[in-house]
């Protein structure tokens, strides 16, 4: 027979540890959630001090009712207002659905989806937005609360909005593929800690010769998704670049490892410039083709 005393005692330990890891686990977990907007501030920040970016679809519509100020025309309004509703209901139904375009059916849409319903990439999505704003030609780009925002895409080359897109997914996976909490270490640290001592300022042994692209030297968030854009559309020119660099080599490395260990894109090229130049600005800009992407897709 168990002692009435030491049962009491058992179930109070019991109760006790069961409300500290319920505490720590919350307050991690409120940790992470803080961590993943302190990180969202620094995307894109280095473009413009002056650049306001839009908020999700139904803040936008907000922000225009209440200000006389004409963000996007009345036809792209007529399109959010009409996706409201799906908006909203997206919102609710988490892990159910796994990408919504707005507007939907935008003509821009059909090379997007190919690469979000592959295998390649679709693991990687627990919930994604992507929305289209034909404003703000000075703007490109923005990933903001897992919604990928594509500034005038029809002023864009199909090529050059897949890589734009592939460059704002690219923080997707850094910021919300890899775990940030009490039980798994930040996988994105061993990319982080190739090259930087903080989210800007770079480690002093680092030259301009071990980042992809001058866009990737702006801070540790733009260095990785320089990167893994560069890894997915001209994998050969970062695998050859990589031989003269041992910071290139182990960035090339993690992405084999960490992002696409079954071997994809491994030693691809989709590149329609042959010539591998010294400095890139901007790995988005770099000419593809995407006839032979969307090829490769399909394998």
């Amino acid at each position: 027979m168990f002692n009435k005393k030491k049962i009491i005692i058992f179930i109070f330990l019991t109760l006790f540890f069961t409300l500290v890891f319920f505490l720590l686990d919350t307050f991690f977990y409120t940790n992470k959630i803080i961590k993943q907007k302190n990180e969202e501030s620094h995307i894109e920040k280095t473009l413009s001090e002056k650049q306001k970016y839009f908020e999700i679809a139904k803040e936008i519509i907000a922000k225009n009712k209440k200000e006389k100020k004409v963000f996007i025309n009345k036809e792209e309004k007529k399109d959010l207002e009409k996706n409201k509703k799906k908006l909203e209901e997206f919102l609710l139904r988490k892990n159910k659905i796994n990408f919504l375009f707005i507007p939907e059916k935008f003509f821009e849409e059909k090379n997007i989806k190919q690469v979000l319903l592959n295998k390649k990439f679709n693991k990687f999505i627990e919930n994604i937005k992507i929305i289209f704003i034909k404003d703000r030609p000075d703007v490109r780009w923005k990933m903001k609360d897992k919604s990928i925002f594509l500034f005038a895409p029809d002023k864009m080359e199909k090529e050059e909005l897949l890589a734009v897109f592939i460059h704002e997914f690219s923080h997707y996976i850094d910021l919300y593929y890899f775990p940030r909490d009490i039980y798994w270490d930040d996988i994105s640290n061993k990319f982080y800690d190739i090259s930087w001592k903080t989210i800007n300022i770079i480690k002093s042994w680092q030259k301009w010769w071990d980042f992809v692209s001058w866009y990737a030297m702006t801070n540790k968030y733009e260095d990785f998704a320089e990167s893994l854009t560069y890894y997915i559309l001209h994998n050969k020119d970062f695998l050859k670049k990589s031989q003269k660099s041992f910071s290139l080599r182990k960035k090339y490395n993690f992405f084999a490892f960490y992002v696409f260990p079954k071997g994809f894109f491994r030693n691809t090229n989709f590149s329609t410039d042959w010539k591998i130049r010294d400095y890139y600005r901007d790995i988005t800009k770099i000419k593809f083709s995407l006839k032979k992407f969307l090829q490769y897709l399909k394998k």
